[in-house]
């Protein structure tokens, strides 16, 4: 379940994020993103290096800041194994959310984004459905962790994905699951569905504008965690075309 705060001094407050998104040519149109992305400030991610110390428990390296006591990224050792699967097929099986009650999060959820963001691609997750009343199982893809931002109209302090990226993204999407015959559709991505962690800072939640803090720089430059998720989520009917979606996914979208 997706866990959203705003921390700052003496305060802590939650707040709901609001999230949506809506061949053989796949790739080809993936690749024409970067050129039309507005990123007005150097990208920073964590090393790879930085995200394996995280996923056991101890402090990043190549700069402070990408882990957090707030925010669980150690594995335990089934998590690890379930880790190393998702490295080699390019997207994160879970039970669920993978949350854990004692852990307040998903610590194979939160490490697996950083990850992404440490390759700079789509963060794929299959959520298995385990619970009475819950038809197929969902696939998501986090567009957070390619950082392809725009400013949305002028309000200079509201950020979206790159519109073209997102597009693209739909319609490869959309192309794979017609040419196979899978039952997918899209839904909307609920609050409840969402594994990560994330504490955002006070000034993203303002509703005035305050020149201040430049949003576009935060979203460029902030770990994950500090950055709502921007996802567009399918529901599968069957377990092995969920999986193959998010192969595929992974096959057309993996930008190194």
């Amino acid at each position: 379940m997706l866990s959203i705060r705003c921390t700052s001094k003496g305060v802590s407050h939650h707040r709901v994020a609001h999230m949506s998104g809506h061949g053989p040519n796949f790739g080809q149109r993936m690749c024409v993103c970067h050129a039309v992305s507005e990123v007005h400030h150097a990208i920073k991610r964590p090393t790879n290096d930085d995200v394996q110390r995280l996923s056991m428990g101890k402090a990043s390296k190549s700069e402070r800041g990408w882990g957090s006591r707030q925010v669980c990224h150690r594995l335990n050792q089934e998590e690890r194994k379930a880790y190393d699967i998702a490295l080699q097929k390019g997207y994160l099986t879970l039970k669920g959310t993978g949350y854990r009650k004692e852990r307040k999060g998903s610590p194979l959820a939160n490490i697996y984004r950083q990850y992404c963001d440490a390759r700079d691609m789509l963060c794929v997750n299959v959520l298995l459905r385990q619970h009475g009343g819950q038809q197929g199982d969902v696939v998501l893809a986090d567009m957070t962790p390619k950082r392809r931002w725009m400013r949305d109209g002028e309000n200079s302090h509201t950020v979206v994905v790159d519109s073209t990226m997102k597009e693209a993204i739909e319609r490869g999407v959309d192309d794979v699951i017609k040419a196979e015959g899978w039952e997918a559709s899209r839904v909307e991505c609920t609050r409840d569905m969402t594994p990560w962690t994330v504490l955002l800072p006070p000034f993203l939640l303002l509703d005035d504008d305050n020149e201040e803090y430049d949003v576009l720089e935060h979203y460029s430059q902030a770990p994950m965690w500090q950055i709502p998720p921007h996802v567009l989520a399918y529901s599968v009917a069957s377990r092995p075309e969920a999986k193959a979606l998010a192969a595929a996914m992974k096959e057309h979208i993996f930008i190194s």
